[in-house]
């Protein structure tokens, strides 16, 4: 938000577009590590100073590669981060992936506190120098970057300590290691869909619409949907602890029942910019983001859709069964970029909002009839909730 206000929709567009192509690369080079470190990790079936020892050599070799893969493919991925573009590679990703490998292994363990707090305090001081370095830009650039690295750094020292005090530098046996990439290539597969269907309009919207401002405005809309989408993950993170533990006793219902709690609570949230969104996005933004309104209002029917999939997409991870989620985001993905080719043509960045809804709607209703014809003995999934749905969901996080 201050980011935004601060320096405006096209210098937020450049920035956050970079690090879309960032965060593709991020995706190929991190193999989704993280699912099979937190999936073996919650069956206890993991050494922990071998995992923490794969999580920072894979970490820093990954942000080696991605580096040379930008070297490499400048001009092609479009980059117009500046002269220190490759330091800024190395930074986000190895953060990334240290903060993504040691957030999955903390959740594993049923401890959530110290990955929140670490990000929220050094956020905090980035939103500081956002203030201070107001008028320049490009410092500013240097020290997000330089965030991201050291957030990954601290969280996994904490988890180094808080878990591994008697670490020693182990690798992990073929025996141990073979299970945990075979898990993570499924997990990478349907990765890769995930991120094009929450990320690829951003390309489209790039490709169509020459004003790079209309760019930035979208891509805030999608950060704004996406903020709606983290109490839903933080709660998958559970489900999918709970489940990969072999804790499946009723599991199916209480899946239902906390998407239906979801789905009331990222409505409620969202009736507030449905309502006043007119006039609060350009006050927080700030004057260059008042094509924010319209695009949201297309765009809220499938985030509220998408965030009520979180808990059924975290219980059939838990319970291997990851093709079912890899299924349902394909077809949505196919239908996104079917609708944005249609649309964006037509109606700008309203049409890839309109695009993104009725994908994520299609895929809402794929797994209501998956998990339904599995769960034939489940009550309505419908988003009607009863009293008894709010009693259970305290023991979830005990």
């Amino acid at each position: 938000m201050f980011i935004a206000q601060l320096f405006g929709a096209n210098l937020y567009g450049h920035l956050f577009f970079f690090i879309n192509a960032l965060a593709f690369v991020l995706l190929g080079v991190g193999f989704s590590l993280d699912s099979g470190l937190a999936f073996f990790t919650a069956k206890n079936q993991l050494n922990s100073s071998g995992a923490v020892t794969l999580a920072f050599f894979w970490a820093i070799i990954a942000a080696l590669i991605a580096m040379l893969f930008f070297a490499m493919f400048k001009q092609q991925i479009n980059i117009t981060a500046g002269n220190n573009y490759l330091v800024y590679c190395f930074m986000y990703i190895a953060g990334m992936l240290l903060l993504t490998f040691f957030t999955a292994l903390f959740s594993a363990k049923h401890h959530y506190i110290v990955p929140n707090i670490t990000v929220t305090i050094i956020n905090g001081i980035l939103c500081v120098l956002v203030f201070v370095l107001k008028t320049n830009f490009e410092k500013f650039t240097f020290y997000f970057f330089t965030a991201v690295l050291v957030q990954g750094f601290v969280i996994g020292i904490c988890y180094l300590i808080m878990f591994s005090k008697l670490f020693k530098l182990t690798f992990l046996s073929r025996a141990e290691f073979m299970p945990i990439l075979k898990y993570s290539a499924m997990a990478f597969a349907g990765n890769i869909i995930f991120f094009l269907v929450y990320r690829v309009d951003y390309w489209f919207v790039n490709y169509f619409i020459a004003d790079k401002g209309q760019l930035g405005n979208y891509i805030q809309v999608s950060k704004v949907g996406q903020m709606f989408l983290i109490v839903p993950g933080i709660i998958a993170t559970t489900v999918f602890s709970v489940t990969a533990e072999g804790k499946k006793e009723a599991m199916p219902q209480k899946v239902v029942q906390l998407s239906k709690i979801i789905f009331v609570m990222v409505l409620l949230l969202c009736i507030p910019l449905i309502i006043g969104g007119k006039w609060l996005f350009p006050f927080l933004f700030g004057p260059s983001f008042t094509d924010m309104y319209k695009p949201l209002l297309f765009l809220v029917p499938g985030v509220v859709t998408l965030a009520c999939l979180f808990p059924y997409t975290a219980y059939y991870s838990g319970i291997n069964k990851m093709h079912i989620n890899i299924y349902g985001a394909f077809v949505a993905l196919i239908i996104i970029v079917l609708f944005n080719l249609i649309l964006i043509p037509l109606f700008g960045i309203n049409g890839s909002a309109m695009a993104s809804s009725i994908g994520y709607i299609t895929y809402y209703i794929y797994f209501m009839f998956t998990f339904k014809k599995q769960n034939v003995n489940l009550k309505s999934a419908l988003p009607l909730l009863k009293k008894e749905d709010f009693n259970f969901i305290k023991t979830m996080f005990k």
